[in-house]
């Protein structure tokens, strides 16, 4: 099935629309799809989900008090300034940026600058106090 990501707000909508089906935006990423088994994948864009609040992250996005996500994260002091980095590259990576309290993927503690693979629902940690389902 093929949709289209609105820019401003992330939502999926169909195809053919001209307007964003919940900001009613029109500037709309397209044509960066690749097909994963017999999946549709924007390259582009996930979720990281938090119990309390949404991260929308994209392609060599730096997370962190400082960087995306700095709205939410910056109540966070276990946080780093620049925490992690994400990348795809036929596959989501992610990449602790040698943060002071470190970096979890499902419990176990990432080395610093080393890329991870990620998928659909590992979770994702910024220290022990923020965690986060991978929403791809």
């Amino acid at each position: 099935m093929s949709y289209k990501i609105c820019k401003g707000c992330g939502a999926k909508n169909d195809i053919s629309e001209a307007f964003c089906n919940e900001c009613f935006g029109t500037d709309f990423i397209e044509n960066e799809k690749i097909q994963n088994n017999d999946k549709t994948i924007i390259d582009n864009i996930f979720i990281l989900k938090h119990l309390d609040f949404e991260i929308q992250v994209r392609n060599n996005d730096i997370l962190g008090r400082e960087a995306v996500g700095g709205e939410v994260l910056k109540e966070f002091k276990t946080v780093s300034r620049k925490h992690l980095k994400i990348t795809f590259d036929k596959n989501w990576y992610i990449e602790d940026l040698n943060s002071t309290n470190g970096s979890y993927l499902n419990d176990i503690k990432l080395s610093s600058n080393q890329k991870y693979i990620i998928k659909n629902g590992d979770i994702l940690s910024l220290s022990s106090k923020v965690k986060f389902k991978i929403m791809i």
